[in-house]
């Protein structure tokens, strides 16, 4: 599933970067069968032929839903969600582990998440999240802070790629980046033109 979504953003840069060059000779790529586009799709297994459903738990202590969205990634046998500002940690059977719901104004909270990665970093598994100014990175196991990462003022969306890698959308006057690990820039793609 991870591969399927690092795919979909690296398609949906290339395809910028291409618009943002002055192209004309745009093609058309179907993301589904063409058979799927003609007909009118009634069941989800008409698009995935392999999923599985899995509830979540719900209780006091992990209720979902609201806010800017809901993110979930799968990391080795977990599922992590994004909800209202936590993470959420379900098991494979979907009962609830562990939130981290640290905000506040104290050194190792947050006030907003804007975005979250489950990765592998230099063989340590490692919870990143990015919140105004910075990514913070936390254990896995124990949710503890290991470390935070300065990079552009705001970070909406990222994907650690690989141990030297991040992709990252900003709001800034160029919109994508690609990071280093330590989060300084190493290079930056479709420059928007406000008028």
């Amino acid at each position: 599933m991870n591969r399927i979504v690092i795919l979909l953003k690296v398609l949906v840069i290339c395809l910028m970067v291409s618009c943002s060059q002055g192209r004309t000779d745009i093609v058309e790529a179907p993301l589904f069968k063409e058979e799927l586009i003609k007909k009118e799709v009634k069941k989800f297994s008409d698009l995935f032929k392999h999923y599985r459903l899995i509830q979540l738990e719900t209780n006091d202590s992990c209720l979902l839903g609201g806010g800017r969205g809901v993110k979930a990634v799968k990391f080795n046998s977990s599922y992590y969600v994004l909800s209202q500002n936590a993470i959420y940690q379900f098991n494979k059977e979907g009962k609830f582990v562990k939130s981290l719901d640290k905000r506040g104004g104290g050194p190792e909270e947050y006030s907003s998440i804007f975005d979250f990665d489950v990765t592998s970093y230099k063989g340590e598994d490692e919870l990143w999240i990015s919140v105004p100014g910075l990514i913070r990175i936390y254990d896995v196991e124990t949710f503890k802070l290991k470390r935070t990462v300065v990079g552009p003022q705001y970070v909406h969306q990222f994907e650690v790629i690989n141990d030297s890698t991040i992709m990252a959308v900003t709001p800034e006057d160029t919109t994508f980046k690609i990071l280093r690990g330590d989060g300084s820039v190493r290079k930056s793609f479709m420059k928007m033109n406000i008028s």
